[in-house]
């Protein structure tokens, strides 16, 4: 072949793995801890975002093993949601959980809630200089099943909720930290993700540079 050609405004159009907010749902703008450990997969016939592995080691000090944090945004207070699958074998692993990481200052000082299947493992922490406190918050709530489920978390001011279902099961009053950027991860197990949203008033969201 000698023939010439030319091309010009080339896009290759990557497939959202939720349609609530575009931006939330390309994979592009997240940032994983270990990007090895995350994938967008056909999962019952949608795109999932979520941890391909598990049985890694959890951080020193308590903190969460893997997590993928929203990349270019931070947020005061909030309302984060999603719909999140465990896809461990609970016959094995009893204690599968996955999490949301909020008010993340730096990989040493943050919050997390922690939905497990055991159920008094269901808590809210807080992450100080590296080392877990004391738990927050007990939520006493087991995932059910390995099925698809509505979780939240949100903030005001020092108010912090979470919600499974629709269902408050913990709340807690803490202000140790700020204004911090929003994730999702697990302290060892894989789990995937779908249809996540955070809604921020304009005072409480920045985009960082």
């Amino acid at each position: 072949f000698d023939d010439a050609a030319w091309w010009d405004n080339i896009a290759i159009t990557v497939p959202a793995f939720s349609a609530l907010d575009p931006y939330l749902g390309d994979a592009a703008n997240w940032e994983p801890l270990n990007a090895s450990r995350w994938s967008v997969v056909t999962d019952g016939g949608e795109l999932r975002y979520g941890i391909n592995t598990t049985k890694y080691s959890e951080l020193s000090g308590s903190r969460l093993g893997e997590y993928s944090l929203v990349k270019g945004r931070t947020y005061g207070d909030f309302v984060f949601s999603a719909r999140v699958r465990s896809s461990e074998d609970f016959a094995a692993n009893s204690w599968a959980d996955h999490d949301v990481v909020f008010g993340w200052q730096d990989s040493a000082n943050y919050y997390y809630a922690m939905f497990n299947r055991y159920a008094p493992y269901t808590q809210l922490f807080k992450v100080v200089g590296g080392v877990r406190q004391p738990a927050l918050a007990n939520g006493n709530y087991a995932i059910p099943d390995n099925e698809y489920h509505q979780i939240e978390v949100s903030r005001a001011g020092s108010l912090i909720t979470v919600k499974a279902d629709g269902a408050v099961i913990m709340q807690a009053n803490d202000a140790t930290f700020g204004a911090g950027r929003i994730g999702i991860g697990s302290f060892d197990d894989a789990a995937w993700w779908d249809d996540i949203a955070i809604a921020a008033p304009a005072t409480s969201f920045s985009a960082l540079d």
